[in-house]
């Protein structure tokens, strides 16, 4: 690889943009605790969920300021995508989710799979607004999922220039 490639990743990868964010202790700690600490190759669920509350209590605590900006959470149109904001919720209330709505699933229709049982999420969700409550509810019943990574560009850069 040349000096110009590197250059180039470190500019314009998301993961080199992230270990070189203020917060990469953060994210590095996460991944070396949750995935390279024990080997991991695949974790289970519920395992890998309380390890990421465990250490967004930590993030929380460590970055108070974090609490008074506005934050904005994109993630799958399913179940789980829904169970994870609601725990981001949970430590920063005042979160916003984005293309994780109605109108977004039905304009993307045809881009839809079938939710993996297990993944599937059945918990009650305290921290989602209305319209979120009534879609994760929609969701649990037919079992969609719209992966975030399947939308257009041109749709997701209109959206994300709203935020």
């Amino acid at each position: 690889m040349q000096f110009a490639d590197l250059k180039s990743q470190r500019k314009n990868n998301t993961a080199w943009r992230l270990l070189a964010s203020p917060h990469a202790p953060f994210i590095v700690s996460f991944l070396y605790q949750v995935f390279i600490q024990p080997n991991e190759r695949s974790l289970a669920f519920d395992v890998a969920v309380s390890k990421l509350d465990s250490s967004l209590v930590i993030f929380a605590l460590k970055i108070p300021w974090l609490k008074s900006k506005e934050i904005f959470y994109w993630g799958d149109i399913d179940t789980h995508g829904f169970s994870i904001l609601s725990r981001l919720r949970h430590f920063f209330p005042r979160a916003n989710s984005i293309m994780m709505d109605e109108n977004t699933l039905g304009i993307h229709q045809a881009l839809c799979v079938t939710e993996p049982d297990k993944s599937r999420c059945q918990n009650q969700l305290q921290h989602l607004k209305k319209a979120e409550q009534q879609l994760y509810q929609q969701l649990q019943k037919n079992h969609q999922r719209l992966e975030q990574e399947r939308l257009p560009m041109n749709y997701v850069n209109a959206r994300l220039k709203h935020c």
